[in-house]
């Protein structure tokens, strides 16, 4: 399949990795693929020269510092092109909030969503993933490092790596510069906050 996806002109592709632990994967995500899937799929796209992003999930239900670590390695592992973090949205009326909410893995509600059990009161470290994780992953030198890097408090720094993910995604999608810089221009306060951001929304306890 892949090299048919080859032969038709294929360049590069982005897929969901979400989470680099199977478990998580597996029991809060209710994605069943294995990690030997994704090693086995990375293999056949890079063999065939097609360059490739991996989307992912942070500040999943009772998630650690440690775990957003490993997950992040075991992306890098693949050797993709990018990365492209995201905070997790627990939306309404989805299976996964209904799933969440059943076992106890959600902790606070707001008007649209669901805010994740932060169990180990790490997230406000993990949200730090929205600049870092492209970062590390562009810069596997930096992985040992990685738990002080997150533990860094954003600041004015994070801008700016925020947009090293944005303009990786110029280049992947071959995007003209003047097409990129204007729809930057006119969102610019956004993409400098974080698209990928968690969604704004006020939160009060879940009372059983």
């Amino acid at each position: 399949m892949i090299g048919g996806m080859k032969d038709a002109g294929c360049s590069g592709v982005t897929f969901g990795l979400e989470s680099g632990l199977e478990d998580i994967r597996f029991n809060v995500l209710n994605k069943k693929f294995k990690n030997v899937d994704f090693i086995e799929t990375s293999r056949l796209l890079h063999k065939h020269k097609i360059r490739f992003v991996t989307s992912m999930l942070f500040c999943l239900p009772n998630e650690n510092l440690e775990n957003a670590v490993e997950s992040i390695y075991f992306a890098n592992s693949l050797k993709p092109w990018g990365v492209r973090a995201s905070i997790l949205k627990i939306f309404k009326n989805t299976k996964l909030a209904k799933s969440l909410l059943k076992n106890g893995s959600s902790e606070e509600v707001g008007e649209f969503t669901y805010k994740s059990k932060d169990l180990y009161k790490d997230h406000d470290k993990i949200k730090n993933m929205l600049w870092a994780a492209n970062l590390l992953v562009k810069f596997p030198l930096l992985l040992p490092f990685a738990k002080k890097i997150l533990s860094i408090p954003a600041n004015c720094l994070s801008a700016p790596l925020i947009l090293l993910s944005y303009w990786t995604d110029v280049i992947f999608h071959k995007i003209p510069l003047t097409q990129a810089f204007g729809y930057f221009w006119n969102s610019r306060k956004v993409f400098i906050k974080g698209v990928a951001s968690e969604q704004e929304d006020v939160y009060r306890k879940i009372v059983p």
